[in-house]
């Protein structure tokens, strides 16, 4: 689209005194003091194109957009544009070239057939959300003699060696490790699995190939481990407690029930989404468009 604007002349005087004396403001004249430079020195010294490309870096944005929205244009990319006249005590005319969002056409779209899937919640769906809720909650209970199980919370003493030397980052005291956790050393928790209060384990890892520091990547590092301390996980039982604990309902029923709906309702919307997808991707087979060079190299960039 080619859109020839014509922007009034009293704005452009406007817009040519404002540059003059923006200009006096930046340029050093020499025998002048900024913001003083009379207009005739100005163009002397810089040019009456300097001052009148100026004053355009103001008409031309403002004139353009009016012109799009006037005109009901959706550019896609910025416009190329052709100053035609510029000067004083005259109408600014400049034409602006731009590419514009395409024409689509649309084939037939009513009747489309597409499938709608039935959907429904199982027992075991609603048992897993409540086994989350279970995890989510779950409290850490301190033992004496019970071994650490995967989840479980340790606190532990460890000095790391590698090649019999320590290295940076090596020791520790009262470091908190839950086991299976990837942590610092990946590996490290996994191999603490087992241990009890008090207990001291060897464990060896081959610390991994990204490893954070550089120089220690891809080496074995042995590890000495004092338990200090063995938190278990503990899971609230299932029951009505369980609910008023974490929810606003009073029975394990409601919870239940309540997930049911929700579940529910979040595969109607899923179902709902694909049906609508089916119908565009349908729609779209069909559509007769000419995208714009400039809309398909502007969407490979992106």
């Amino acid at each position: 689209v080619c859109l020839e604007v014509e922007v009034g002349r009293d704005k452009v005087n406007a817009a040519i005194n404002g540059a003059v004396r923006s200009l006096s403001q930046r340029v050093r004249v020499p025998g002048f003091r900024r913001g003083r430079v009379p207009r005739n020195i100005l163009e002397m010294t810089l040019g009456k194109e300097v001052i009148l490309d100026e004053a355009l870096e103001v008409l031309v944005p403002e004139a353009y957009s009016q012109a799009l929205v006037e005109q009901g244009v959706e550019p896609i990319d910025k416009p190329q544009v052709e100053v035609v006249k510029i000067e004083e005590d005259a109408p600014l005319v400049f034409k602006a070239t731009v590419e514009v969002k395409p024409e689509v056409t649309l084939a037939e779209y009513k009747g489309l057939t597409v499938n709608k899937e039935k959907v429904s919640v199982t027992p075991e769906e609603v048992e897993t959300v409540l086994q989350d809720l279970r995890e989510r909650h779950a409290t850490l209970v301190a033992t004496e003699d019970e071994p650490a199980a995967a989840g479980d919370l340790i606190m532990v003493d460890f000095t790391g060696t590698i090649g019999g030397q320590e290295f940076e980052g090596s020791k520790a005291e009262n470091m908190p490790m839950v086991i299976g956790a990837p942590g610092y050393y990946p590996g490290l928790s996994q191999g603490l699995e087992g241990i009890k209060k008090g207990e001291t384990k060897e464990v060896k890892i081959t610390l991994p190939a990204e490893f954070r520091v550089t120089e220690l990547a891809g080496k074995e590092a042995v590890f000495n481990v004092v338990a200090k301390d063995v938190h278990k996980k503990h899971l609230a039982d299932l029951d009505d407690e369980f609910a008023k604990d974490v929810s606003e309902f009073g029975t394990l029923e409601e919870l239940k029930a309540n997930i049911e709906n929700r579940l529910l309702e979040a595969k109607k919307q899923q179902a709902q989404a694909k049906m609508e997808e089916q119908v565009l991707s349908r729609v779209v087979e069909k559509v007769e468009v000419e995208i714009p060079e400039g809309m398909v190299k502007r969407r490979a960039h992106t």
